[in-house]
């Protein structure tokens, strides 16, 4: 087994160096996340949160996105008919749900053994 995985109950805890990299080069911007507020938080410390996480998603425009998206004056979707745009979106949404999912099985995994 990989020295950086190991087993509790039957959750496996697994800590992969980029297991989720785009298919630009890059650097993981993972390090770069805001850390969570501690259990029992105030709306305060939620509302900070969800502005540093805002600050986080704004920076990956300008490092993935401007690798993947910035076409100097434009960006990649404005040229982008309707039709295409779309199918896009649903693919994300399809990712999302797929996300969800995967996250799901894990909660439950966890779940059972604490």
């Amino acid at each position: 087994m990989d020295e950086r995985a190991r087993t509790t109950g039957n959750v496996r805890l697994v800590a992969p160096q980029r297991i989720h990299d785009c298919e630009c080069e890059h650097e993981n911007d993972g390090d770069n996340r805001p850390s969570p507020p501690s259990e029992g938080m105030s709306s305060q410390q939620l509302a900070d949160f969800q502005e540093d996480f805002t600050r986080w998603s704004r920076r990956r425009i300008l490092t993935d996105g401007l690798k993947q998206y910035d076409r100097g004056d434009r960006q990649a979707f404005e040229d982008l008919d309707f039709p295409t745009l779309i199918v896009y979106a649903q693919e994300e949404l399809a990712d999302i749900v797929n996300y969800c999912a995967m996250l799901s099985i894990k909660l439950e995994r966890l779940k059972e053994s604490v």
